[in-house]
């Protein structure tokens, strides 16, 4: 176990644990594994489990092995995690109901139970399908739960092999290599041979004589099939992160049918008293994906609203940008917004925060709206959470040295979780020679298993393939990806093949293929693409797809065709468009063409206008400089104090404020006046809103003693932070406790610190709850208690996934020493 651990990083820790504990199990040294305390310390750690993990470990809870038993720890994990779905916790709940043991609060039956189970054993096409065919097989021939049945358990077997799965192929070879009589079949041993081989199985030498005394095929015919696959991985050298991948074919359907039994699994869920109201939010997802955005909108939007009812902010967003498709009624137009606003305000959503200036900037049929939009735009710079827009060409000339706040906020965002921002570390790391295989291995299963972070790097790679060698071989990754993630990206293959080597007729018919096939989803670019590769008539384009638009058509679908939509239903086809545009300069001009194309020329000037008041995006493209590169320049400039004009605190508005104080502070240039810095943040304190407030606190807790000194002469921020703290408010709470901790000089002060923290993250505060757990967990003002701190963090985590990861590391490795 421990070699294994030394050579794969992936096994190392949770899978090393749950090694060592089978293994004690095994050797039935029970009390020795109670002492080594394992079981206990995968307890502290239970955001890092996976679903099964966390299943088995309730098992030794639920039985009492190897630690002490606690049935209702035990339960609640079970429960937890057979209300989000899955599959092993269900059929746990099922044993425990065949046993007639206690269940809690679960009321469904054993019969609805085993349907949710094992529909959900099955659930969606995706690389996890062909492992769970497998688990179905394995219960079948276990018959545990169901009726051992060997000939089904083929049948599963069969099914996962034909999905792609090689484990489940090589399941095939064996059952026949084995088989008898009838049973024989040398023609679909080799069928799954190559089915095994063709997908990643690794195939012993000693297997290879097996096969070949069973008479099915030859040791050549095995020979060249491994000649093949070992063809397709043995040509990368080191630098690349493209060996390490290890990507699932996928058979995945262009569409998937509008019913099945993963959507009536999530509605029986949905139908529970107790279901959150995230099972409701991915319901109506899947309702608008299978039969449409606008097909699906009538059926999805009574769900989100029941989600809404339970609190799910991402529900609040999508029903907004469903309502915004009528935006010329008044009142669905009221209601989107206020669905935004609540998103932000009861839930602290930051995502709502840009749609909010989309609303405003670009949305509402008066717009701009520069005060409101601005106001939004600003709360979104303050949240901090906006990935970094880079090229490939960036990502590859990126140094430290340069431009280090860019690529901290890549790898932050990369490792919370941002798919984009994986995809883009990764290309950083492979532009680095001294980056080790680990970290390469590491961040490539990272994005291997995000779609989104999967497509973005392999754009990446084929931007970056200057040589015919590396354009083939960034192709070659295309291909694989698009047997992973499917049709999704059916047009983002096509627009590459139509770079690397259209005048193939056989890639020409495949690239038609390809934009057909994303047509039919409902994509724009892809039918535009496809008209100015074909040469086809508009007008017969549109009346091939016109149905697919009605029903999912995107908005460059909308914005392509709109010249083929007639007077009474122009400006209804038009607000669809509008409800689903990025605030950008591109959607702008599609706008601004399709109304004047139509020959409306006052709404195409509202459009110009409307892309005047852009906030982001004004690059200096002739110059190829971005507005990232501008601002860094900004960093860098001298600031001379006789050039900079005199600011006019009274009158001067907040942005100019903040800008004035950050220049004030730029050590790097300049002497720090802590006088002149005070007066600018003393002024934001009193002309500010709440955000503003709680950036001039942030600014306050981290700045230069003098600065901190020379504030609190002008104005007593203790008082007012403690009057809004005893008034209840949770956020004000954390204000405060994090105020104290950045002024404490005694254990006392961090010991009120704490005590004001602790009371934010009662109140349900998620920052508070991740400083309450780094107090706690380091003993700030109090005895050092991880165990909770761990506990606090598993709280946070359901707020903002991830955002105590590194903390929890820390506090791990505390405990282990």
């Amino acid at each position: 176990i421990s070699r294994r651990a030394e050579l794969d990083e992936r096994y190392a820790d949770i899978e090393e644990t749950f090694a060592r504990i089978d293994t004690y199990l095994a050797a039935g040294r029970i009390e020795d594994l109670r002492q080594s305390d394992l079981i206990g310390g995968l307890s502290q750690r239970l955001a890092e489990l996976s679903w099964s993990q966390t299943v088995r470990l309730s098992r030794f809870y639920l039985n009492g092995i190897g630690i002490a038993q606690d049935r209702d720890f035990a339960l609640r994990l079970i429960l937890d995690q057979a209300y989000l779905g899955n599959a092993d916790a269900l059929i746990e709940v099922l044993r425990m109901q065949l046993r007639g043991e206690d269940v809690g609060d679960w009321t469904l039956p054993p019969e609805d139970t085993a349907r949710l189970g094992f529909g959900g054993l099955i659930g969606r096409n995706n690389p996890g399908l062909c492992a769970r065919a497998e688990r179905m097989a394995r219960e079948y021939l276990d018959g545990d739960l169901l009726t051992r049945n060997p000939d089904l358990a083929y049948a599963w077997r069969k099914f996962a092999a034909d999905m792609g799965g090689a484990e489940a192929a090589w399941r095939v070879v064996e059952y026949h290599l084995s088989a008898t009589g009838d049973r024989m079949n040398d023609e679909a041993l080799d069928h799954y041979l190559q089915q095994a081989v063709a997908n990643g199985a690794v195939i012993l030498p000693d297997t290879v004589q097996e096969i070949v005394e069973a008479g099915a095929t030859t040791e050549a015919e095995i020979r060249r099939l491994l000649g093949m696959n070992a063809a397709r991985t043995g040509s990368s050298d080191r630098s690349s992160a493209t060996p390490y991948f290890e990507l699932d074919a996928r058979l995945t359907p262009e569409f998937v049918a509008e019913d099945g039994e993963y959507l009536q699994y999530l509605r029986e869920i949905a139908e529970l008293p107790s279901a959150p109201g995230s099972v409701m939010m991915r319901l109506a997802n899947e309702i608008l994906f299978r039969k449409g955005r606008w097909k699906g909108q009538d059926e999805a939007e009574p769900i989100l609203r029941d989600a809404i009812r339970k609190g799910d902010p991402e529900a609040m967003r999508i029903l907004a940008g469903l309502l915004l498709a009528e935006r010329g009624e008044r009142q669905q137009l009221a209601q989107a917004e206020t669905l935004l606003v609540a998103a932000v305000e009861q839930h602290g959503d930051t995502n709502a925060l840009k749609d909010l200036d989309t609303f405003y900037r670009c949305q509402v049929p008066d717009a701009p709206q520069l005060q409101e939009a601005e106001f939004w735009a600003e709360a979104y710079r303050t949240a901090d959470v906006a990935p970094v827009s880079v090229s490939s060409s960036d990502l590859a000339r990126f140094d430290p040295r340069r431009e280090p706040e860019a690529l901290a906020r890549i790898q932050s965002l990369a490792i919370s979780g941002h798919g984009g921002s994986a995809a883009d570390w990764l290309q950083y790391l492979q532009s680095d020679r001294y980056s080790s295989e680990t970290a390469l291995r590491h961040w490539a299963n990272r994005v291997g298993s995000s779609d989104v972070a999967l497509e973005r790097f392999v754009q990446h790679e084929f931007e970056l393939a200057l040589t015919s060698e590396r354009r083939d071989s960034a192709v070659e990754l295309f291909r694989r990806a698009y047997l992973s993630i499917g049709p999704a990206i059916s047009l983002e293959l096509a627009v590459a093949l139509v770079e690397d080597g259209a005048r193939d007729p056989d890639i020409a018919a495949e690239i038609v293929e390809l934009l057909e096939s994303s047509a039919r989803r409902g994509e724009g670019a892809a039918m535009r693409l496809l008209q100015q590769l074909t040469g086809r008539d508009r007008s017969e384009l549109y009346r091939d797809y016109a149905k697919i638009i009605t029903e999912r058509g995107d908005f460059v679908a909308h914005a392509f065709f709109a010249s083929e939509i007639s007077d009474d239903a122009y400006d209804a086809h038009m607000d669809r468009a509008i409800s689903m545009m990025s605030c950008s300069t591109k959607d702008i001009a599609e706008l601004t063409m399709a109304y004047g194309a139509r020959g409306r020329e006052k709404d195409a000037l509202h459009w110009i206008r409307v892309g005047l008041a852009l906030e982001h995006g004004n690059s200096l493209t002739r110059l190829r400089l971005s507005d990232r590169q501008l601002e860094s320049f900004q960093m860098g400039l001298s600031i001379a104090e006789d050039t900079v004009p005199p600011i006019d605190t009274a009158t001067a508005d907040i942005g100019l404020l903040r800008q004035s104080y950050l220049r004030a502070v730029n050590s790097r240039n300049h002497d720090v006046d802590a006088e002149v810095a005070a007066d600018y943040l003393t002024s934001i304190f009193n002309g500010g809103n709440r955000e503003q407030y709680r950036w001039a606190l942030a600014q306050y807790r981290t700045a230069d003693l003098k600065i901190r000194q020379a504030v609190d002469a002008r104005i007593d921020i203790r008082t007012g932070l403690a009057e809004a703290a005893e008034s209840g408010d949770p956020v004000a709470q954390y204000e405060f406790g994090m105020f104290l901790r950045s002024v404490a000089e005694t254990r006392q002060d961090l010991k009120s610190s704490t005590d004001w923290l602790a009371k934010a993250a009662h109140g349900g505060n998620g920052d508070a709850m991740i400083e309450y757990a780094h107090a706690i967990g380091f003993g700030l003002g109090r005895e050092p208690d991880p165990k909770t701190a761990l506990m606090w963090l598993d709280r946070a985590d359901g707020l903002y996934p991830g955002g105590g990861s590194a903390l929890r590391r820390t506090i791990n490795a505390m405990m282990v020493e």
